[in-house]
């Protein structure tokens, strides 16, 4: 199969997981960061005011190779405290669609 030692394959193993995880959570920090950037989008249709100084909407990427660090910054609207205590614990729900279904039974009722 190779000429690794068991542990070295471990090693090797270990590595790629810690990758893999790493890039699910830099892809899951950029998913909320355009999930940020369609609720400012959305909330600017009934408040122009939230654009009026020309915002860019913008996802930046910063990286560290010394410490081994990405930045994810955005220029959107991030959760309430409330939406952070709702969404607590919870995996993989998606911010922008229940944002879009408040929206629409909002415009229902209206």
């Amino acid at each position: 199969m190779g000429c690794f030692k068991a542990t070295d394959m471990s090693q090797q193993l270990q590595h790629l997981m810690c990758q893999i995880l790493q890039l699910r959570n830099t892809n899951t920090k950029l998913s909320n960061a355009s999930d940020a950037l369609d609720k400012l989008r959305f909330l600017s249709v009934t408040d122009p005011n939230l654009l009026k100084d020309g915002v860019d909407l913008d996802i930046r990427i910063q990286t560290d190779k010394d410490n081994g660090i990405i930045t994810i910054t955005d220029s959107g609207i991030g959760m309430t405290r409330q939406e952070l205590v709702d969404c607590l614990g919870t995996i993989a729900q998606s911010g922008i669609a229940k944002f879009l279904k408040a929206l629409k039974v909002h415009q229902y009722l209206a």
